[in-house]
């Protein structure tokens, strides 16, 4: 079954930290907290956020990127879930660079950067585009794509759906990347991606994900 949106469903309540189907936990995180340039601090629903590489922080009732340490950068919550809807609102961001990503990030192993899936707007090699990448062994690969203007400073709703191994990614409500991976598809943690840019203007807002 897949949830494009979130609610509840046939007539369910969604409780906050709590999954409208069988009861399942749900993340959710406005980051309207005080400002902090050394951590995301703990999400509206209870979680304690974990940030690898990186230093994040909130700005202005928003996560960022306070100090870059590395090329691959991302911040999580380990939901336990393996089948969701994850969407956030991202000011995007890419310092007009090539092969630089701002986005979400799943199936992140937690402990490193060499194996995850992220869903980022970005530019590659001059070409703007929303793109479904898996890291796996620190080998990246694109899974799917669309080629498209991205305006840096827009803020954009990206949303990411799996069921089983199948991945389907949204920007304001429009399919942009799909693609069936089993690859690392027991890996519970979800979040905030950026790749390859200094800490800069890229802004997390709006953060939700639901089991289904």
């Amino acid at each position: 079954m897949s949830i494009q949106g979130r609610g509840a469903l046939n007539g369910a309540t969604a409780t906050l930290g709590v999954g409208v189907l069988g009861d399942r936990p749900a993340l959710e995180d406005s980051f309207t907290r005080a400002n902090s340039a050394t951590s995301l601090g703990t999400a509206d629903s209870g979680q304690a956020w974990t940030a690898i590489t990186a230093t994040f922080g909130i700005s202005s009732k928003k996560g960022y990127i306070a100090a870059n340490s590395g090329l691959i950068n991302y911040a999580f919550i380990d939901s336990g879930l393996l089948n969701f809807t994850m969407e956030a609102d991202v000011l995007m961001d890419f310092a007009g660079g090539d092969w630089r990503w701002s986005g979400l990030v799943f199936r992140a192993d937690g402990t490193t950067t060499e194996n995850n899936i992220f869903f980022a707007g970005g530019n590659e090699a001059g070409v703007d585009k929303w793109a479904l990448y898996k890291r796996v062994a620190n080998v990246a690969t694109e899974i799917d794509s669309t080629v498209e203007a991205i305006t840096e400073g827009n803020t954009y709703k990206l949303k990411v759906i799996t069921n089983g191994n199948d991945i389907s990614c949204y920007v304001d409500g429009v399919l942009k990347a799909s693609g069936s991976e089993a690859n690392l598809n027991t890996n519970s943690k979800q979040g905030l991606y950026q790749g390859q840019i200094t800490a800069g203007a890229v802004r997390w807002d709006n953060f939700y994900l639901m089991g289904h």
